[in-house]
């Protein structure tokens, strides 16, 4: 294992894990919808790719607004409320072992909430 060190966060990766699409910051207003995707290259099958928002994982099954598509590889937000603002992340995971984590994606929803009577 390799430590990737950068300005905003510290991650470990499997050296044999490569990204091939991460996500990418997203404005969008509140209300409409939106997706993420991730996909990495590994030796072996990844089993699973899990969410996180602002570094927690993502407890999709909690929320019915959010949802995982193509072995968890996209991320659907449908409806999104200001507090979907924040960092999104892919984590590819194998035999519940972390593989790696893709960059961070900033969300932001543009809402008429914004302002402060």
């Amino acid at each position: 294992m390799s430590t990737l060190s950068g300005s905003s966060f510290t991650a470990s990766q499997s050296t044999e894990l490569k990204w091939l699409t991460q996500p990418t910051p997203k404005t969008v207003e509140a209300g409409s919808n939106v997706s993420f995707t991730c996909s990495a290259d590994y030796s072996e099958k990844i089993q699973l790719y899990e969410w996180e928002h602002n570094n927690l994982s993502l407890p999709a099954n909690d929320d019915p607004r959010y949802t995982l598509k193509n072995d968890g590889q996209t991320l659907e937000i449908s409806q999104t409320k200001l507090e979907d603002r924040g960092d999104y992340r892919c984590v590819a995971t194998r035999e519940g072992e972390v593989l790696g984590r893709s960059q961070n994606a900033a969300l932001n929803v543009k809402g008429t909430c914004d302002t402060k009577i």
